[in-house]
């Protein structure tokens, strides 16, 4: 593939379709197409039979009887050199290369001014793939879609993505490229590419996590919101995945996000952004009726861990409505915490005490939850203190304590720091947070 420079067109054999139905011996003997883009600002070149092998619309203007087919142009005018610049990557590697934060450029290259320079990371080795289940409306968003790009595509993006603190780079460019690149995918019908940009455009927010306010990803999210919906189709049997996702991440940012009220902004001026926004919402807050009505007089006896699947509804919650998966941001099965209830008072919980250590900190399976004496899980309950535990919630930090944090925690009266056992970073310099179990009576 090359860019911007020569006619190569002059230079090849004829297409299949020229050479009278012969089959060429090579997909680099078939014609050559010029893709113009950005308003014929950039022009890019491939053979037809790159470009015929993933799409219906491609393959029809390449092979059918049309005036692509004969003048051999494909016109993308209306769509931006980048956007289709990563088009023709994947349909040539299976992949796409994403544009790097403005400062992460400068900081690898040392100097400050690194605007439209290229920084090219190594691939890491082959991980096993992540496998993610479609979830009910409202669970976190990294639970949201099926993830199937293969291994080495896909680690290449996850693991780029777990080097950088999210918080301390714009990354607004790289999910607004997320998102172009899947509205370009879903006009060309490429299904694998479509999956892919979800895929990371999900990872991109999940690292994101809960937003603050004032930051610049109020901006960000506001903007990818506009956009996704401006250039996706609703579907007619179920939620548009990319609207679907955006939309949820909204939902569990809303205050931050509608704090000046771009959100209701959108809200009026863009259709259907109401009513998926709505019904997120107002499933969320029946969820949380439901389990409050049903918890409300009752005690904690045990708690469950339960490995994969979708997020239980009534599993322990995160701190400020974060992540409820133990094993968050990390590229294995999802872990919840689920609490179980009893109306006697002498089979109530009245603290936890730690029972299993976490190789390298995280649960990887079921064999690190074997049960140990008296204790189903990694939690062992305690039941010989004076008051019964009504309520469990966690709490994730960067630092090993929660003395300053429990001290803000009204009515919170009880915590067990580190039940995922934190180890310190391994040779690739990840860190991972700091899980706390909080309770109160």
């Amino acid at each position: 593939m090359s860019a911007d420079t020569g006619d190569p067109k002059s230079n090849t054999t004829a297409s299949g379709a020229d050479r009278k139905g012969a089959q060429p011996r090579s997909p680099f003997e078939t014609q050559i197409f010029q893709i113009t883009a950005q308003g014929g600002e950039r022009c890019f070149y491939t053979h037809a039979s790159i470009l015929s092998k993933c799409s219906g619309p491609l393959r029809s203007a390449v092979e059918g009887d049309w005036k692509e087919s004969s003048e051999h142009i494909i016109n993308l005018n209306d769509w931006d050199g980048g956007t289709v610049e990563r088009l023709l990557q994947f349909l040539h590697t299976g992949g796409y290369q994403w544009p790097l934060p403005e400062k992460l450029v400068a900081e690898k290259l040392g100097f400050t001014e690194a605007k439209n320079k290229t920084f090219t990371f190594s691939s890491p080795p082959t991980t096993k793939a992540e496998s993610y289940e479609i979830c009910r409306p409202l669970t976190p968003i990294d639970q949201l879609v099926v993830a199937d790009e293969t291994p080495i595509i896909q680690s290449d993006y996850n693991a780029w993505l777990s080097t950088i603190k999210p918080s301390e780079y714009d990354l607004g460019d790289l999910l607004l490229s997320h998102a172009k690149i899947y509205a370009l995918a879903s006009y060309k019908d490429i299904e694998g590419l479509k999956r892919m940009a979800l895929n990371r455009t999900l990872k991109t927010l999940t690292a994101l996590g809960t937003i603050e306010s004032g930051s610049r990803e109020v901006t960000h999210i506001t903007q990818l919101l506009k956009y996704v919906y401006e250039n996706t189709t609703p579907l007619s049997s179920s939620r548009e995945p990319m609207r679907k996702l955006v939309v949820r991440f909204t939902a569990l940012n809303l205050t931050i996000l509608n704090s000046d009220n771009k959100i209701s902004g959108l809200m009026s001026s863009i259709g259907g952004l109401t009513e998926d926004l709505m019904s997120d919402v107002t499933r969320r807050v029946q969820a949380f009726e439901l389990a409050d009505s049903i918890t409300a007089k009752l005690f904690i006896s045990d708690l469950e861990v339960r490995i994969g699947g979708e997020e239980p509804w009534n599993c322990v919650r995160e701190y400020n409505w974060g992540d409820p998966n133990l094993n968050s941001g990390i590229p294995l099965p999802p872990v919840w915490l689920v609490p179980k209830y009893t109306e006697v008072e002498e089979q109530a919980c009245t603290s936890f005490e730690k029972c299993t250590v976490l190789t390298g900190g995280y649960i990887h399976d079921k064999s690190d939850v074997i049960p140990f004496p008296k204790a189903k899980g990694i939690l062992m309950p305690c039941r010989d203190g004076p008051s019964r535990i009504r309520h469990v919630q966690l709490l994730r930090t960067s630092t090993a304590t929660t003395a300053l944090i429990m001290g803000q925690q009204v009515g919170k009266t009880g915590v067990l720091e580190c039940i995922n056992y934190h180890s310190p970073p391994g040779a690739s310099g990840i860190s991972y947070t700091y899980l706390h179990l909080m309770w109160k009576y």
